[in-house]
Formats: structure tokens, C-alpha cells, sequence
């Protein structure tokens, strides 16, 4: 309720006098969160600040808005590339309430995960146990005290930029003009908009980034599974039958739509702010609701699981939409990118043996 107010408030749907007045104080706070966000890149950028360098390939996987773009599993899918590789890839995250790295290590069963804020400590940890080949930071296009070789950018088609403001008055964490500094864009959610709309789009990416690759994906349902059992169902499981559903997601609106273009009839969606961490009283509400409106399922994201799954699995049982991020197109961009940073590194290994 606070985050749709929220988002109502800064995206022009408010327009009475506390609203405009919450809407001025939240562009006040914009300009010095951008003035405090170019202070702090141009800290590192001009070397007032060290950045540290590590011994293996970096690769940054981010985004310029708050939430929503699909980094993490495209992380993942960048995991499983490299392994095809033959390469052993390691993720470092943030971690944010553990959220991030549960998925992560539940997707990627025996890849070495550092989390904490500080990515230089936990990725020369992963290099000096000898345990990658690889590194993969999830959202770091921010991350300046961590040089990389290679800027990966993910942006999300349906809601690219938000109001096109700074936050707090606005989703942008950088202003546009920051997607200069990606080697590769990945377009996620293709599926969710007109033609017409991708095209605008895409014309506006190329005029603020060049010199990127490009490359398009969308989220791709694969199964439910059961929280508690583990029991798994197909996408098919659920159609034509009514469910709650729920989710602390930067894109809930999206997991929704999900939900019902497999054809599940949601009496009820709970939306929690991004990166929320469930409570008993969250549970209760949720039970409260199924009990007396005579509904059985109640459905979740594999992130919102990892958030509080013992009690989420013990109060709810939710089954659990597994979704995997499906390059539509530019894979190609992705594996050249890959296989040219190894190959440079393994030559840079050969020269100074």
C-alpha cells in the first residue's frame, strides 16, 4: 500500500496538496542523491580512491533503476554459459537480506558465492582458494571500488527508465546517459511490449549507447514446485483455478501478469516493497485471506521464498513459480564476449609464466 501511494506519488497519479508537497521534498532529496552519486564515482574515477583489481576476468552484471530488470537471473544464465564453456564461473553479491545469493545457489548448485559489500575481500577470497576461473558481480554497475573487464547492463523493456528521475523522486539510479558506459545491453521482458514500443526504445538505447552489444531476453515460466515437498507440477498445473499470490519484487506487477497468462484466475495479489522480509503477521494475513474466501493455492517467486522460508514454508506451503531468463536473441554477442575475456586472460597467464 505504502510502495503503490509511493509510486502513484512520484509517476504524476497525485495530485492534492500533500502529495505535491511529499513529490518537491522527494526532488530536493534527488538532486543531492545525484550530486552525493557523482561524488562518489568520481572518487574512484580519478584515482582518489583506489579501485582494486583482481587476477580473473570481472564481469558486471547491473542495471540504472531500482529493481525490476531481471539481473539476478541473468547472472545465473551467464553461470551456465561459462560453465559451457568449460570455465568455473563465482558470483559475489550484496546480498540484501539473503534473498539474492539463496537463488543464486539454488540455481547453481556447487558454484563458490561471496556475499557482503565488500566485493574486492570476497572475490580475492574466491582467487586465492583458486576456486574460479570466472567472477560474476551481481549489481555492480554501480560498484566503483571493483574494476571489471566487462559492463553488462540489463534493462527492463516494460518499465525501462520509470518516471526518468533520480531516486527517491524517481526509479533511476544513474541518469540515462550512464548506459554510455555498458559494453553489452540486455533487453529483458521483450515479450511485454508493442513493437512499436521496443522500437522507440531500442532507438533511444542506441542514441545513449552506441557502442554496446545487444541483446534480448525474456522470463520464461519452467514449473511450480511445492515449498515444503518440493513436488514439482508443470505450467499447465494451475490453469483455470483460483489462487492467492504474493511477492516483494522490484517487478511485481510483471510476476502477476505471469500468473495470469498461464491462465490462474488471482482472487487476491499481496504486494510487498522490494527486498521485504516476511513476518508472521504478512503470513497471517495471507492465511487469512485463503481461509475465507475457500483457497488452497497460494503462489510465490523463488526470491520471496528465500526471504523467511521456514516460515513461509510452515504458514503457507506456497507453490513456487520457477522462471529461467530466455535469450531471444544476440546470444551470440553474449558467448563472443565470453570466450574473447578468457581467451585474453589465459594469453596475459601464458606471457607472464
Amino acid at each position: 500500500m505504502i510502495r503503490n501511494y509511493y509510486l502513484s506519488v512520484i509517476r504524476g497519479g497525485r495530485k492534492d496538496i500533500l502529495s505535491l508537497t511529499f513529490k518537491g521534498v522527494l526532488s530536493f532529496l534527488s538532486v543531492i542523491y545525484g550530486k552525493a552519486a557523482w561524488c562518489h564515482r568520481n572518487i574512484y574515477t580519478r584515482g582518489i580512491l583506489r579501485r582494486a583489481k583482481l587476477s580473473i576476468p570481472v564481469i558486471s552484471v547491473g542495471n540504472i533503476t531500482w529493481g525490476g530488470t531481471g539481473k539476478t537471473p541473468l547472472v545465473i544464465e551467464l553461470a551456465k554459459m561459462v560453465q559451457r564453456l568449460g570455465q568455473r564461473p563465482a558470483v559475489l553479491t550484496r546480498g540484501y537480506g539473503s534473498d539474492e545469493w539463496r537463488e543464486i545457489t539454488g540455481n547453481l548448485p556447487g558454484v563458490p558465492v561471496g556475499v557482503g559489500s565488500n566485493r574486492d575481500l570476497s572475490g580475492s577470497c574466491i582467487v586465492s582458494r583458486k576456486e574460479a576461473d570466472v567472477i560474476l558481480c551481481d549489481d555492480a554497475f554501480q560498484h566503483w571500488p571493483l574494476k571489471r573487464d566487462w559492463d553488462i547492463v540489463a534493462v527492463n523493456a516494460a518499465d525501462p527508465f520509470g518516471n526518468g528521475r533520480l531516486i527517491p523522486a524517481g526509479e533511476l539510479r544513474e541518469p540515462v546517459s550512464a548506459l554510455s558506459r555498458a559494453q553489452t545491453l540486455v533487453l529483458t521482458h521483450t515479450d511485454r511490449v508493442s513493437h512499436d514500443q521496443f522500437e522507440a526504445l531500442k532507438a533511444k538505447l542506441l542514441r545513449e549507447a552506441p557502442q554496446a552489444g545487444w541483446v534480448e531476453a525474456v522470463h520464461e515460466p519452467v514449473s511450480f514446485f511445492e515449498a515444503l515437498s518440493g513436488a514439482s507440477q508443470n505450467t499447465e498445473a494451475f490453469r483455470g483455478k483460483k489462487a492467492a499470490a504474493f511477492c516483494a519484487v522490484g517487478a511485481p506487477r510483471l510476476f502477476a501478469d505471469t500468473l495470469k497468462s498461464l491462465g490462474i484466475e488471482i482472487l487476491r495479489f499481496f504486494e510487498f516493497p522490494d527486498h521485504h522480509a516476511f513476518t508472521l503477521r504478512d503470513a497471517g494475513q495471507i492465511l487469512q485471506f485463503m481461509k475465507t474466501n475457500g483457497i488452497q493455492t497460494v503462489i510465490t517467486t523463488e526470491k520471496d521464498l528465500s526471504r523467511n522460508p521456514v516460515l513461509l514454508k510452515e504458514r503457507l506451503n506456497p507453490w513456487i513459480l520457477k522462471v529461467r531468463l530466455k535469450i531471444v536473441s544476440g546470444e551470440e554477442t553474449l558467448n563472443a564476449g565470453l570466450s574473447e575475456l578468457i581467451k585474453g586472460h589465459k594469453e596475459r597467464e601464458k606471457a607472464y609464466a
